[in-house]
């Protein structure tokens, strides 16, 4: 399994998702009110930035304890625009399914 392969979540790991989307809403509603009369600034626009990347960072940390804890993870399916056929990130589950 690759590092940037993406996996489909637990029912822990979609819990602990949830928690987080919910912090990080209730932090983006206390960031967009901190404003005066010229909207938002400078400041507020790089509090927004640094709450998206905690939470892509704190997505990323879920997906690794979810391996970790498990040993072994669902990869996450994709359709294939075209043919909307299953598509798998990881190169041997094609090649198994290229020859089946």
């Amino acid at each position: 399994m690759s590092r940037f392969d993406y996996v489909k979540y637990d029912q822990q790991a979609i819990a602990e998702q949830d928690v987080v989307n919910q912090l990080s809403e209730q932090l983006e509603t206390v960031i967009n009110n901190i404003q005066d009369e010229r909207g938002l600034g400078r400041s507020q626009y790089l509090a927004l930035t640094k709450l998206e990347e905690c939470y892509m960072w704190i997505g990323k940390a879920i997906r690794d304890s979810q391996i970790y804890r498990n040993k072994d993870t669902e990869l996450q399916v994709y359709r294939n625009k075209d043919t909307d056929l299953p598509v798998y990130k990881d190169t041997d589950l094609q090649e198994e399914r290229k020859d089946g």
